[in-house]
């Protein structure tokens, strides 16, 4: 097992985590929050205490900018960033697995889902998908609606996985939820109620 530094940055605050890969990746956890810390070196001190051997390089620093993904759900949502987009949804999958949560972008039975899912991974244009040339995908406002529901979703379980239950979520800002057409067709309606 291999672990990494992962920064969570949301609301100007920088929260570092650890981040593990194995068979399945995630972060590491206790009673249902993640393991997080206020500085690199706080996280550091804690890997040296419990024997974990995790990467202080720099470049291994993973950087999972929520203040950003926030900011693109509350405005506009017009241009996608298919990099980041698919770097998001796939921590939150990660960060949901860990944490037992059930994270909407892991429902493969919706094809909606997947279908905007596969448009982000091809969307990065992987040097190892030898694609002839570049595809930028285009996106219609069913597309981008889905995407905000499951960038929503996921945004409210790393949140809370963040907030310590003593705090009470206390001076947490209320995160958008949308819900369009297209996400009452899936039924997820009441899931973020």
């Amino acid at each position: 097992m291999d672990f990494f530094i992962i920064n969570f940055k949301l609301e100007k605050k920088s929260h570092y985590a650890i981040y593990y890969t194995n068979s399945e990746d995630g972060v590491m956890v206790d009673n249902n929050q993640i393991t997080h810390f206020i500085s690199k070196q706080k996280l550091l001190a804690h890997c040296k205490e419990s024997g974990i051997c995790c990467s202080s390089n720099s470049d291994d620093l993973y950087k999972c900018d929520l203040d950003v993904l926030g900011k693109w759900l509350r405005k506009g949502r017009k241009r996608v960033d298919c990099q980041f987009v698919l770097n998001a949804w796939n921590t939150m999958s990660d960060v949901a697995r860990s944490l037992g949560k059930s994270f909407i972008g892991d429902d493969d039975d919706v094809d909606a889902i997947h279908f905007v899912y596969k448009k982000l991974f091809y969307g990065n244009n992987l040097p190892a998908l030898k694609m002839k040339r570049k595809y930028t995908p285009s996106w219609n406002s069913d597309e981008i609606d889905t995407m905000s529901f499951i960038l929503s979703n996921g945004l409210q379980i790393i949140r809370e996985g963040l907030s310590h239950p003593s705090k009470h979520r206390a001076g947490l800002k209320p995160i958008p939820t949308y819900v369009t057409t297209s996400q009452r067709r899936f039924g997820y309606r009441n899931k973020l109620a």
